[in-house]
This record gives structure tokens, C-alpha cells and sequence, in this order.
């Protein structure tokens, strides 16, 4: 991430911190380990910070510690600044990765869509130059959306490995529920006293790590396909810059240690360099998604030209040749020589006349021709392109309902995450988390618009003196 976009980070990262801070505090409120008014200086100090964020500030975090607020001081009394940090990577790099696996989704969705309205739009698969065979748009674009979806359900799931808090031992009760009441209180999930926690959590964002690389290299693949088989323009030059940019912010991460126990701002700049990470590359798949919106129109599709001879067709007349106890030299010549007779006359192979050939090569006759013939048959309205088809319909119908599932899913987490009660501290501008004391105003203006704006209640009869 370049120095320029780092107050930008900072902001951003209050939208994971705070939340972390809020459950916190409800759970030790909750325990009675912290009072209302520790719980209302934090809601002060987040107000204060949000109101004077800019260049010169320092992060949440260190302002709070500076004021030695007692939320972060009771976590840092209870696991060390170890343990307090890694508790927050694991809330702040799970939410993130959530995220851009809610965005796959929708990315994947996307692209079934496309695929049934370019159903049987001819394509061309490429390996490198070569035409490897034909396809159809519908059976690509499908396969592609269901890679999308297998990273989005791997980082899910790395999300979930991320949501475990692992208790230390306690010899105190208050404490003890401490660990339970945070577990709650973030959505994670307790696990049992590790001896080496840091381990796991190493492990797991090596696999991050892994299956974002995946992604980069399957838009890539998808990227040289689209050239391949549809008009250039400058949303494909907008999509290559965009995979770049995302490849060079992962090389610039990847340069960094993957999570060791360190003083406290050593870790948290790498949270910070992971989480900007997380966050580039959603921005990128969501810029991906709006340009192959105006890639994938069937207006921009390539005409298929006839002259090509795809690999997996050469490899079937090959095969013929040497049932028919032709060498394997003299076959692959007659293929070279065939090959290039259809580029030079632009014909296609299944065009030509069985005399033609046997000039081209002696091996070729009108067997050989009828073999073509059969193949071309095949690529149009054969009897394996129409199994492909019937195949590409049903992985399409499983494959949407997987995707409208998970995006479900995601919604309803959301909907827990902001409107359940009893997990977050009132921050300004307006938090979606409820208030630890609803009884009590935020504001004080709140408090005094309900009193101007209340209309005083006519009594029925007049009133009378009161008895003392």
C-alpha cells in the first residue's frame, strides 16, 4: 500500500476497530468487570477521534492507550499485548475476508447470468497460441463462476477458522467468563487453551494467502480467453490493470512476515498491510465486475473462423491414421501439411474434396475426409456438445442456488451483527450497535429536543393542592 493511501486505511480500519472495542466493552459491562463510565469514556474518546481524524492524528488504539482507558487496559491485563493484538487480527482480517467472499458471490452470480444470455455463443479455448477446442460461452462462463465460487467458499471458511478465541488459563471465575463473554460477544467460536495459538493462526493466513493467488490467476486465465474470442477495448486493458495492481499489492504483503508475536506497533502494522490487502482486492473485483458487464455482450463476440483447426480435432483424425498402421511421422506430417493448406486457402478442413487430399498428402483419401466431416458434424450440432449443453444447464441451476444460499447467509450474519442487543458502545456518526444503557440519552441535545418536543399533558379535572 503506497504512503499516499494510508490515512485512507486508518479510517477504514475504524469500521472493524470499533465494532472489536464495542463487543468488548459489553462483554466486561456485562461481567461486571468494567462500570457504565468506562463504558462512556470509550464511547467519548471513539467521538472525539472520529470528530478530529485526519493527518497529525494518532490511531484509535494509541489514543486509548495513552488515556490508559480501562476497556483496553482490563484485555491487555488479561492477555498481554500478545494476545490483545492477535485478538483483533482475528476479528478485523475474518471480517475482511468475509467480505470479499461476499463479493466473489456476487461475482459469481454475475457471470450464470451472463452465461444464459450467451448460451450458445461459439467460443474458442485457447492453450497459449493454440486453439485447443471449441466450447460455447455458456459452458465457460459457468465453469469460471464456479471456480469464483470455490475461492469465495474457502476464504468463508477461513473466515470461520479466523472467528476462534482461545482461552488462557484462569484461576478466577470473573475471568474465566471473561473468555466465554467475549466469544459471544464477537461471534467467535471458544476454543480450547492452545499452547502455541500463533501457529494456527500463521497456518491459516498462508492459506489466505494461497487462495487469493488462486483468484489472480484464474481472472488471468479468464482475462486471455475473453481477448481471445470477443472485440478488444479499454475495459480489457482497464481489467488487466486492475489484476496487476492486486498482484503487486499480494507481492508487497507477501514481503512481509506473516503474524509473529512483536511489540505492539510492529503488529499492527501488519493487521493494517493485510487488511488494505483484503480491502484492494474487493475494490478490484467489484471494478472487475462493472467492466465484464460491458466485455461480455454478445455484440462483442468474434466471428468464428472456419479455417482454424483446433487441437482436440487434430488429435482425432490423428488418432484414425494411426489405427490404420500409418507411422507417427508420416501422420504428424500429413496433419502439418493439411494444417497448413486450410490457412493458406482459408478453407476448412471438412470443406475440401477427397482429391485435394491426396495432393496435400498421400496419407489423406476420402476416409480421411469423411472422418472430417464427422468431426465437423460433431462441433455444430453433435451428440457430445449436446450432452454439454444438458450438463452446462444443470451445473447452472446447482450453482445459482449454491451462490443465492450463501449470499442469504451473509445477510442474515449481518442482520445478527447490527441489530442483535448487548453488544456495542454508542459511537457518532450513528452506530448501528445498540446502547449499554438504553435508558440513559446519548446526546444531551437528544435530551433536551424530547423535553422541548414533548407536549404537556392536559389534566381531565383541575388539579387539587397536594396533601402533605
Amino acid at each position: 500500500m503506497h504512503q499516499s493511501e494510508w490515512p485512507a486505511l486508518q479510517r477504514l480500519d475504524l469500521a472493524y476497530t470499533i465494532p472489536f472495542l464495542s463487543a468488548s466493552a459489553a462483554a466486561m459491562c456485562e461481567l461486571g468487570l468494567a462500570s457504565d463510565r468506562d463504558a462512556d469514556n470509550l464511547r467519548q474518546t471513539i467521538k472525539d477521534h472520529q470528530r478530529q481524524r485526519g493527518e497529525g492524528h494518532k490511531v484509535l488504539l494509541q489514543e486509548l492507550m495513552d488515556q490508559n482507558n480501562a476497556i483496553v487496559a482490563l484485555l491487555q491485563a488479561r492477555y498481554g499485548w500478545d494476545g490483545f493484538d492477535a485478538l483483533l487480527f482475528r476479528w478485523t482480517i475474518s471480517r475482511a475476508a468475509e467480505d470479499l467472499a461476499h463479493e466473489l458471490w456476487n461475482f459469481s452470480e454475475e457471470l450464470v447470468k451472463k452465461a444464459e444470455l450467451m448460451f450458445n455463443q461459439p467460443m474458442l479455448i485457447m492453450e497459449g497460441d493454440a486453439v485447443e477446442r471449441r466450447s460455447l460461452f455458456s459452458i465457460f462462463l459457468v465453469d469460471v463462476a464456479a471456480h469464483i465460487g470455490g475461492i469465495a467458499e474457502q476464504l468463508q471458511n477461513h473466515g470461520l477458522s479466523l472467528r476462534i478465541h482461545y482461552p488462557l488459563p484462569a484461576l478466577d471465575v470473573k475471568l474465566d467468563g471473561l473468555d466465554k463473554g467475549l466469544a459471544t460477544h464477537l461471534g467467535f467460536t471458544l476454543g480450547e487453551v492452545e499452547a502455541l495459538p500463533y501457529q494456527k493462526l500463521q497456518g491459516t493466513l498462508r492459506l489466505l494467502y494461497v487462495e487469493m493467488e488462486n483468484l489472480f490467476a484464474l481472472l488471468s486465465a479468464t482475462l486471455t480467453q475473453i481477448r481471445a474470442n470477443c472485440t478488444g477495448s479499454d475495459h480489457d486493458q482497464a481489467v488487466q490493470m486492475i489484476i496487476e495492481d492486486m498482484e503487486g499489492e499480494m507481492g508487497r504483503l507477501q514481503k512481509t512476515q506473516v503474524y509473529a508475536p512483536a511489540a505492539l506497533p510492529q503488529m499492527e502494522n501488519r493487521r493494517q498491510r493485510l487488511l488494505g490487502t483484503l480491502l484492494a482486492v474487493r475494490s478490484g473485483i467489484h471494478e472487475i465486475r462493472q467492466h465484464f458487464q460491458d466485455i461480455l455482450r454478445t455484440s462483442r463476440v468474434k466471428a468464428p473462423l472456419e479455417w482454424v483447426w483446433p487441437v482436440a480435432e487434430r488429435r482425432q483424425l490423428l488418432s484414425a491414421l494411426l489405427s490404420r498402421s500409418v507411422s507417427i511421422r508420416d501422420a504428424e506430417l500429413a496433419m502439418d501439411a493439411l494444417e497448413r493448406y486450410c490457412r493458406q486457402h482459408l478453407v476448412a478442413p471438412d470443406q475440401l474434396l477427397g482429391a485435394e487430399l491426396n495432393r496435400i498428402h498421400k496419407e489423406l483419401d476420402e476416409a480421411s475426409l469423411q472422418i472430417l466431416r464427422k468431426i465437423a458434424m460433431d462441433k455444430g450440432i453433435g451428440q457430445s456438445l449436446i450432452q454439454e449443453k444438458q450438463v452446462v444447464l444443470h451445473r447452472k441451476d446447482k450453482l445459482l442456488h449454491v451462490i443465492q444460499t450463501n449470499l442469504s447467509r451473509a445477510l442474515v450474519l449481518t442482520f445478527l451483527c447490527l441489530y442483535l442487543p448487548g453488544c456495542g458502545v454508542k459511537t457518532a456518526p450513528r452506530s448501528d450497535v445498540l446502547d449499554l444503557r438504553p435508558a440513559v440519552p446519548y446526546h444531551a441535545e437528544q435530551r433536551t429536543n424530547q423535553k422541548s418536543t414533548e407536549k404537556p399533558v392536559q389534566p381531565a379535572t383541575p388539579s387539587r393542592p397536594q396533601e402533605k
